[in-house]
């Protein structure tokens, strides 16, 4: 099987989030005291503000990238780390259209140069 492992950008790089485990979980605790102004609500805020929290990590960022060559490239579905956040972020990377903006990751972006 030819696979290659995606690389971070500089550009990524820079909007990394260097959150630690301990951070976030404080942030969530954070976000409880929004309950009562939130009401029904509360629960899809929470997940959304959990979710955004992810996103901007070093291992989500690989994962939602390194499912995108993997699909662009052919290759089968495999979460490849125990990491929680790769394999989030790996997931959504796979099974998003990669119509649109991968067209200009194609040909902009040298991870994917081998697809042009």
């Amino acid at each position: 099987m030819n696979t290659k492992t995606y690389k971070i950008t500089e550009k990524q790089e820079k909007r990394l989030n260097p959150i630690t485990e301990d951070r976030r979980l404080e942030l969530l605790k954070e976000f409880d005291t929004k309950k009562d102004a939130l009401g029904r609500k509360f629960g899809l805020a929470k997940r959304d503000y959990a979710a955004s929290l992810l996103t901007t990590t070093r291992e989500y960022i690989q994962g939602c990238w390194q499912g995108k060559l993997d699909n662009c490239s052919n290759l089968p579905y495999a979460e490849k780390t125990e990491n929680k956040n790769y394999n989030l972020g790996y997931y959504r990377g796979y099974t998003e259209n990669k119509n649109g903006y991968m067209d200009s990751a194609i040909e902009n972006n040298e991870n994917f140069s081998h697809l042009k």
